[in-house]
């Protein structure tokens, strides 16, 4: 399996590892299941550099996902959970508070805005 964030260019996996200090505290509780089992729920972590490649690159979930071991599925209805928590709209802010004006709120603001024309389009 090939980490999609790791074996990136740009340095991107240095910025979104400085990024997760500021998702991870943000990100929606997960939903339990009333009825219990089900499959064990994919790492949070993982799912966010998924999301954040195809957020920043455009490539397809598809493509994303299964180079890092997840379905597409998956990572697409993780990225919808968390468009309808607020996620997007709640990191520029979050990412100027942590980092001032630096390639981390840049690439924060970037993101999100990709998240946004996704989500409306």
């Amino acid at each position: 399996m090939v980490d999609p964030i790791r074996s990136s260019e740009n340095g991107r996996e240095l910025l979104l590892d400085s990024l997760w200090r500021i998702v991870e505290p943000r990100l929606p509780a997960p939903r339990t299941r009333p009825q219990g089992g089900g499959r064990p729920r994919v790492d949070d972590r993982l799912l966010f550099f998924v999301i954040a490649e195809v957020l920043d690159t455009g490539r397809s979930w598809k493509k994303v996902a299964t180079r890092a071991g997840v379905s597409a599925a998956t990572a697409h209805r993780r990225y919808v959970e968390w468009c309808a928590s607020g996620l997007w709209q709640a990191l520029p802010g979050a990412a100027a508070a942590e980092f001032g004006e630096s390639p981390e709120t840049w690439f924060t603001e970037r993101l999100c805005e990709q998240a946004r024309l996704r989500m409306t389009g």
